[in-house]
C-alpha cells in the first residue's frame, strides 16, 4: 500500500493553471485516495531564467538565428533541478514512490547516486 509519493513537476502542481492542469490532478487524485503527497517544483528560477534568455539568448541568436536554447536546456539547469530532487529525496525519507512528471528528469538517476 502507498501511504506517501513524492512528485517532481515542471510549475506548482498546486495550481490548475499549471501545464494543461495534469500535475494538479495527478496528484490531488493521490491525495483524494488518502496518499501524503510531497509536491517538488523543479521549474526554473525566474530570475536566472531570465537572464540567461534576455542577454545569453540574445548572444546567441547573433551567431544561431533560430536557437532554442533556452535556459532550461543549459548543463546548469541540469545541475540546479538535480539538486533540489536530491535534497528532496533527503527531505522526504519515507517515500514509497518518487514520480517525475517530466520529459527531461527522472528520479531514478537521483536515487541511484544516493545508494
Amino acid at each position: 500500500m502507498i501511504k506517501e509519493i513524492t512528485v517532481f513537476s515542471y510549475g506548482d502542481s498546486n495550481l490548475l493553471k499549471t501545464w494543461s492542469n495534469v500535475p494538479y490532478f495527478f496528484t490531488k487524485t493521490f491525495a483524494d485516495d488518502g496518499v501524503s503527497v510531497n509536491r517538488v517544483n523543479v521549474e526554473p528560477n525566474r530570475l536566472l531564467a531570465g537572464l540567461w534568455n534576455r542577454v545569453f539568448l540574445r548572444l546567441i541568436h547573433v551567431i544561431f538565428k533560430n536557437s532554442t536554447y533556452t535556459f532550461d536546456r543549459t548543463p546548469f539547469f541540469r545541475f540546479l533541478t538535480n539538486r533540489k530532487m536530491k535534497i528532496a529525496v533527503q527531505k522526504y525519507p519515507q517515500t514509497d514512490v518518487f514520480i517525475s512528471i517530466s520529459f527531461s528528469f527522472h528520479p531514478k538517476n537521483i536515487l541511484i547516486s544516493q545508494s
